[in-house]
């Protein structure tokens, strides 16, 4: 065998488990696309080992000719019995004449099979440490983001959409695909992406992306706490148009974004006026229980617990379902509130009502855990049922064709604490080994499902099945 492709086979078996295939393919195919090739190795080892016998035995049968034929060159004289023994070359087969006269053809194969064996113990030495570096890998969630003052709510949203295949694949191609720069948040949110894939564990800051959006919007630029939720939109907003004004094109847009339709009917002469609007997330308010008319979360809790005892525990069968039923709920216009009418020509009385005319591949939710208006302090800490799985083809209108509106949950952002004091952390589920990890700023450690489930939900991040690896 060619000794560049001998090394070339041995190079490829101990890259393959540092390679990005697996990211798409199985541990057990690769092992064997491994194990193929070490086969190949051998197969070619054994076939070069051959040729050299083979060379040896013609190489024996020459020194024969040469001793019967030309008998005299093996004749020395006093005057060259002190030189260098003479050799004598033929296609390249260079025979030794004192050897021939003097000892018995040595083979070299135990030379060469010592060479191979070393050889084929270094390939599988550093193939036995990709393995392990790639096992090390799976084992570890991912890298964490270091909290460099009040920046957990920006951590956590980072760490929400990081672990969203497709945008991650987009984001990471951009390089490729532009020949120019990129713009400065892209080219910031790129680089610590970048950063945070190549390296399994640790942990890294994300002080660039902060700055760019912190000079896009001020509110992000000091070291006040924020809404995490606001600066995950702030985000995408910023990367979608800066795609839109450099290429006039935005893969995010077309990834993440969807449309709801308002349809707003007048009570006096029953038009309906349709407007569209897009979004990038939705709000979803949560629904009113008993212990919701309490502006004291101590209260609440009280109450909560109280009703739970008496086996009143209503809460519980609040799941996002109602949710969705509660945003997508007709609204009365009237009073303060009404509705300008284009055909009677003036306000008038109407009925609002919104539905999902068309939902984006990436679904971003939010519970509306808290009001808008900033003298109100309180936090809805009503408990929320998380499905894994949600079906919504009942409710959306604009349905694609042959793909059910059915999304899995990749990412929950969890808000603890209360308004004025509270902590912002991730779960979510690992791009590779769908195994659920916590995110809690630089410390990342393996969760449950069902404690992800369970945690105080903000923020919930579904992906659509069809972009969703099988198990």
């Amino acid at each position: 065998m060619d000794p560049n492709r001998f090394n070339s086979l041995g190079k490829t078996a101990c890259c393959v488990f540092s390679s990005n295939y697996l990211r798409e393919y199985s541990f057990v195919v690769i092992v064997i696309i491994v194990l193929l090739i070490l086969v190949a190795v051998s197969i070619g080892t054994r076939h070069h080992y051959s040729l050299r016998s083979t060379v040896s035995k013609h190489s024996a049968q020459l020194r024969s000719v040469f001793r019967t034929t030309w008998p005299e060159i093996h004749q020395t004289s006093p005057l060259m019995s002190s030189q260098t023994p003479a050799a004598v070359s033929l296609d390249n087969i260079v025979i030794d004449s004192s050897t021939a006269i003097s000892s018995p053809v040595q083979p070299q194969n135990t030379t060469h099979a010592i060479e191979t064996d070393l050889f084929l113990r270094n390939i599988l030495q550093d193939l036995t440490n990709s393995i392990q570096q790639y096992q090390n890998q799976q084992e570890s969630g991912g890298r964490g983001l270091e909290n460099f003052g009040r920046a957990c709510y920006i951590n956590s949203a980072l760490q929400c959409l990081c672990h969203i295949r497709p945008f991650v694949e987009i984001i990471l191609n951009l390089q490729v695909q532009q020949s120019c720069q990129l713009p400065p948040i892209t080219s910031a949110y790129h680089r610590l992406l970048t950063d945070m894939q190549s390296i399994p564990n640790g942990s890294t800051g994300a002080h660039e992306v902060k700055a760019r959006i912190g000079e896009l919007n001020r509110r992000f630029a000091g070291t006040d706490e924020q809404d995490s939720h606001e600066f995950l939109t702030t985000l995408l907003e910023a990367l979608h148009d800066e795609l839109m004004d450099n290429y006039q094109n935005s893969s995010i847009g077309d990834l993440m974004q969807g449309a709801l339709r308002s349809t707003v009917k007048c009570r006096l002469c029953e038009q309906e006026t349709d407007t569209y609007d897009s979004f990038l997330s939705l709000s979803l308010p949560i629904p009113q229980s008993a212990a919701l008319g309490f502006r004291s979360n101590i209260i609440q809790f009280m109450t909560e617990k109280t009703l739970a005892l008496l086996g009143f525990d209503g809460q519980n069968d609040i799941t996002l379902y109602s949710c969705f039923e509660n945003f997508l709920a007709s609204e009365q216009l009237s009073a303060n509130g009404q509705w300008f009418c284009q055909k009677c020509q003036q306000l008038t009385d109407a009925t609002k009502r919104l539905s999902l005319y068309q939902l984006p591949k990436v679904l971003i939710l939010q519970l509306k855990r808290f009001t808008s208006d900033l003298t109100n302090d309180m936090k809805i800490t009503t408990e929320i049922h998380i499905q894994e799985t949600l079906d919504l083809e009942q409710l959306v209108e604009k349905k694609e064709t042959g793909q059910a509106a059915i999304y899995d949950l990749v990412a929950i952002l969890e808000h603890t604490g209360t308004l004025a004091s509270g902590h912002y952390t991730t779960f979510a589920r690992h791009l590779s080994n769908r195994r659920w990890y916590h995110f809690n700023d630089a410390h990342v450690r393996q969760a449950s499902l069902d404690e992800a489930l369970k945690s105080d939900a903000y923020v919930l991040v579904y992906q659509h099945r069809s972009l969703c690896p099988s198990s």
